[in-house]
């Protein structure tokens, strides 16, 4: 019953803030502070022992700032609600992939992907890839859980360490543009501009990582080659289904339909989103959640899946709501502690020391970076990070292009979340595979992560050079 609560009470969250945004009223304000506290209090008891850290770290510090800086009330409600519109955008974003959980296009993917993964291990490793990035853009992070099964399967249960690889790399690179991903979200928020200005840069660097992704596994397994005597790009056991071979025209002809129909449906979505975005004065924030409760259900009336929706939009209210517990506490935390910081001499002082090095922007870039990564692999969520840094400068006060930097902060992002064992990539690839996060965010992850951020930094060297 509490986990029902709870869940409830997130949803109603996530509406108070759409119906005030788009209102203005007082009360729906005042509602939405007092609905925001309440869920705070009721994930206390839930939540992880890192993230009560976290917590208390982020409001017992940021009250004493606010405290010390005699801030006033409103300015108090303003630090707890700040981040209110990212935690909307995550919480309400998973609704978007309960399409992908129609039987006919879970049955349609597998279909596809076993008359391709006959490609060899760097195919394999492509393809994995490419699919997690394609399936992260609309349903974030329970496309490292779709991508990793289906090609699993479809491998026959070989390379299953690879597969996990390239299909965590491929969520996380939808970070660098992904209008769905809240990193782009709290960027907007706080810089401002439109999603189409980040999305040519983030969506090369994602390019790129795909790159950078496929050398690092073909030198990998180049040296499990020369250590087993086998020749590289070793295809995949073929996989024969008898279910597949009885499969008559006709229904081979509908899966591919479905198929394109999926393909479609994500990218009018994506369109939608770009549209909406440039030419409204809705922004980011409001723009997918808003879509994220009405595309699913025209998707499914379309294709009369009305009760599988709403079965799986209920699940999403009774189980999968519950369990965000840990990142509302942190993105409200986030939040409240930036705003605190705004407010006293510490964002000042921040400002201060990025600005003493903006006389390099090639050093000023590595270090933003490199400032995401290494307070991830201790611990930190990127959010707060990103938080501190886009709350206390801004691109003008450095004398870099806005969305540059932007996409500068979101490879931070990224990378932090590629190779940190804390982050909820690493957890949910531990939870899938049984291996150690630890193992996943360090042994796995972490020379992808340095590999690309050399190149990510030669990358945005070009951009400055060509836009700059």
């Amino acid at each position: 019953m509490a986990a029902l609560i709870r869940g409830y009470t997130f949803f109603l969250c996530g509406l108070l803030y759409i119906g005030f945004s788009l209102t203005g009223m007082k009360l729906l304000g005042e509602m939405l502070l007092a609905t925001a506290i309440l869920a705070l209090i009721q994930c206390l008891p839930t939540i992880s022992k890192i993230t009560k850290v976290v917590f208390v770290g982020l409001f017992g510090l940021g009250s004493a700032l606010l405290f010390f800086s005699k801030a006033s009330l409103a300015v108090w409600g303003g630090a707890v609600t700040s981040n209110v519109g990212i935690l909307t955008l995550i919480l309400f974003v998973p609704v978007l992939s309960i399409p992908f959980k129609f039987p006919r296009y879970q049955s349609s993917l597998e279909h596809m992907l076993q008359n391709v993964v006959q490609k060899g291990d760097n195919g394999l490793y492509l393809l994995g890839h490419g699919i997690a990035h394609l399936i992260g853009v609309i349903a974030n992070i329970a496309a490292i859980t779709i991508t990793y099964y289906m090609l699993k399967a479809a491998a026959g249960g070989e390379k299953n360490t690879m597969i996990a690889k390239a299909a965590a790399r491929g969520y996380t690179s939808t970070v660098f543009w992904s209008p769905n991903s809240g990193a782009v979200g709290l960027v907007l928020a706080y810089w401002g501009g439109a999603v189409v200005e980040i999305i040519p840069f983030g969506t090369v660097l994602a390019i790129i990582a795909l790159a950078v992704g496929w050398a690092e596994n073909k030198y990998r397994l180049g040296l499990e080659a020369r250590h087993n005597e086998r020749p590289t790009g070793q295809a995949c056991p073929e996989i024969t289904s008898t279910s597949e071979e009885q499969k008559t025209d006709r229904e081979l002809g509908n899966i591919r339909n479905d198929f394109y129909f999926l393909s479609f449906a994500v990218f009018f979505l994506l369109v939608v989103v770009i549209v909406s975005d440039y030419f409204t004065v809705l922004g980011i924030l409001l723009i997918v959640p808003i879509l994220a409760l009405i595309y699913p259900c025209v998707w499914a009336l379309l294709i009369g899946e009305q009760k599988t929706q709403w079965v799986q939009f209920q699940n999403f209210i009774k189980n999968g709501l519950p369990n965000a517990s840990n990142e509302v506490v942190i993105f409200l935390g986030a939040g409240f502690f930036a705003a605190a910081v705004g407010s006293s001499e510490i964002g000042t002082y921040l400002g201060y020391f990025f600005s003493s090095i903006a006389y390099s922007p090639t050093l000023l870039i590595a270090v933003i970076m490199a400032v995401f990564v290494l307070l991830s692999l201790v611990g930190f969520h990127p959010v707060l990070t990103a938080t501190s840094i886009v709350a206390s400068i801004t691109p003008q006060a450095l004398g870099l292009p806005p969305t540059i930097l932007s996409v500068v902060v979101l490879a931070g992002w990224g990378l932090a979340i590629t190779c940190s064992p804390f982050s909820a990539c690493s957890l949910n690839l531990a939870n899938i595979t049984g291996v150690n996060p630890i193992i996943i965010g360090i042994r796995w992850q972490l020379l992808f992560t340095c590999l690309l951020f050399i190149v990510a930094l030669l990358y945005f060297n070009l951009i400055l050079v060509l836009f700059g």
